[in-house]
């Protein structure tokens, strides 16, 4: 019998391709994003507004490519652990928009689910900057600039954690044209222009920093008609801390500035005459806590250091506001229950403990 007899009876097996895993799917799109040319125009059109329209325009193209990817936390996390972003150019900015595509998407899909996401101290510029919606984020250890840039705009920012950050521009723009802010802690971080101009046009409620270096944080904020509700910034060591705050018919209710120090604090602007603006006076704050300050940093002429009176390590000024009394809390209780709490199987459960949490930070208040 011939060895080639047989040969009709074998079976004809096709070899199958392993299909990609969703990381790979990922990266995938994000490589077709990045190499595609974008015909968008742009006519009449500010950088700022070419950067949203833009976004906006990325945003449906990755989101129809997407449709085949399950996003999970996981997911984020190992795009996180496989990216990095050190470009500053156009390319740069590409693959900031697109992390921000992911983590919209995924807090639109899972608005009650806490996402924890530890950046393990890689750069990566521009991360999640415009992310229009964003909920129940704790984010670490990430060097870069512009990091959730512009986040909120025309959308909502609630339950943010950002801490161990460093880097120029963080939240910057943040809520901005109709977007809502709801519950930020951020703390430690080295960088200027921290929520800069957050809430500019738009409406605040609960924002706090701790222990920030750097020019600029909360500057601006507010301004333009925004609406902010509490404000507290401790321990930031930086000029022009919460300065012109509230200007161009906003209003940012209740503040506290607590163990601060720099040059031109709270320094506001005032219409002295029509159309004639001078600096040096108290931007339109309802209620105002300074505690531990030292009273040569408060520049606004409105604020006169003799006008204050001392109560234990509460400066409160006699003329232009209420008489309040003070509770004192235990902040870095609360933000290590938060850390906690956000990195725990419980978080799956119950994001009203969440919520709950970020409420005992603002339980320092004026009766």
């Amino acid at each position: 019998m011939s060895m080639f007899n047989d040969f009709s009876e074998l079976e004809v097996r096709e070899e199958t391709i392993p299909e990609k895993s969703d990381l790979e799917k990922v990266l995938d799109i994000e490589d077709e994003i990045l190499n595609e040319k974008w015909d968008i125009h742009f006519n009449h059109l500010d950088e700022e507004q070419k950067e949203d329209v833009f976004y906006s325009e990325l945003y449906k193209n990755c989101k129809k490519r997407l449709e085949g990817v399950s996003l999970s936390s996981d997911l984020l996390q190992l795009y996180l652990d496989s990216r990095e972003n050190t470009d500053d150019t156009v390319t740069g900015f590409e693959r900031g928009y697109f992390s921000a595509i992911l983590l919209e998407l995924y807090c639109l899909q899972n608005p009650k689910k806490p996402l924890f996401l530890d950046g393990r101290n890689k750069i990566f510029h521009e991360l999640f900057s415009h992310a229009r919606y964003v909920s129940n984020l704790t984010l670490r250890n990430v060097y870069g600039e512009g990091i959730l840039s512009r986040a909120g705009i025309h959308g909502k920012i609630e339950n943010v954690f950002i801490e161990n950050i460093i880097g120029n521009f963080l939240l910057y723009e943040a809520g901005m044209s109709g977007g809502q802010i709801k519950n930020i802690l951020v703390k430690t971080v080295k960088g200027n222009s921290t929520l800069e101009y957050a809430a500019t046009g738009g409406t605040g409620e609960n924002i706090t920093v701790m222990d920030i270096q750097g020019d600029r944080t909360l500057i601006s904020l507010g301004k333009n008609s925004g609406r902010v509700q509490f404000v507290q910034a401790i321990n930031i060591q930086g000029n022009f801390t919460l300065s012109f705050a509230g200007s161009e018919k906003g209003e940012v209710n209740y503040v506290t500035l607590a163990n601060s120090r720099g040059m031109n604090l709270l320094n506001g602007v005032k219409e002295v005459t029509p159309n004639h603006f001078e600096g040096r006076y108290l931007p339109p704050v309802n209620k105002l806590i300074l505690r531990d300050m030292l009273k040569d940093q408060i520049v606004c002429t409105s604020i006169n250091p003799d006008k204050f009176e001392m109560y234990g390590k509460i400066f409160t000024q006699k003329d232009g506001f209420e008489e309040y009394e003070h509770i004192t809390i235990d902040r870095q209780r609360i933000v290590d229950d938060i850390l906690t709490f956000a990195t725990s199987e419980e978080s799956e459960k119950d994001i009203h403990e969440l919520e709950r949490l970020y409420g005992e930070l603002f339980k320092e208040t004026f009766l």
